[in-house]
Order: C-alpha cells, then sequence, then structure tokens
C-alpha cells in the first residue's frame, strides 16, 4: 500500500527527506525489523489507546512491551484501553489496517 497521504503530504509541506519500502506483510515489530534488516529497538511500535480524555498514541521501541497500567497511571487516568480495530480504521482511515503510524498528529490524537 502507498504511504498514506496525509503523512506524504506533511513531509513534503515540511521538505522532509524520506524512503518509502515495501515489504511483505508484518504483524510484529519484531517481523516489521527482520524485513527491514533493521536492530528491533530501531522500530517505532505504535500503541493507540482510549482512556477519560479520548483516544492517545504511545510511541515505544520495537523492542518494548506497552505496559497499560503503567501508562494509565503516568497519564493520570482512571480507565485506559487499547483501541478496537474498527476505532482504528475510523481514526486512521487512510492507512493499512495495524500499519499504524507514530504521527497520530496529523489524525488529531494526542502522542
Amino acid at each position: 500500500m502507498p504511504m498514506p497521504s496525509k503523512l506524504q503530504g506533511y513531509l513534503d509541506r515540511n521538505h522532509v527527506s524520506y524512503g518509502n519500502t515495501v515489504h511483505r506483510p508484518t504483524f510484529t515489530a519484531r517481523q516489521l525489523a527482520r524485513a527491514e534488516h533493521v536492530p528491533e529497538n530501531e522500530v517505532a511500535k505504535t500503541v493507540v489507546f482510549v482512556g477519560d480524555r479520548g483516544y492517545g498514541l504511545a510511541v515505544l521501541p520495537g523492542d518494548c512491551a506497552a505496559d497499560l497500567e503503567e501508562l494509565r497511571d503516568l497519564l493520570g487516568l482512571s480507565h485506559l484501553r487499547l483501541a478496537t480495530e474498527p476505532e482504528l480504521s475510523a481514526l486512521f482511515s487512510d492507512s493499512e489496517p495495524g500499519a499504524d503510524l507514530p504521527f497520530g498528529n496529523l489524525y488529531g490524537v494526542p502522542v
């Protein structure tokens, strides 16, 4: 799938140099790192969540696991859960399912 139009437009407007690679579908940060031939900690893993104040996006190194209780406490929320697939599709309508980008700001989602 091509790069989401919102991201490409943002990068182009800000004169950011970038590359776009194509690889087989992956489902984990570890698989993505292998497909891209980079260390796992150089891959950004995104975690989209819903809490007291709505949606949010956490960005972690690919070799880290998300601790939702710690994230909830860090953000001072009383509850926090992962966003569902239908919610992700609605939030990031121009992205392939599962390919959530660490640019929530382009979609009105705090990072």
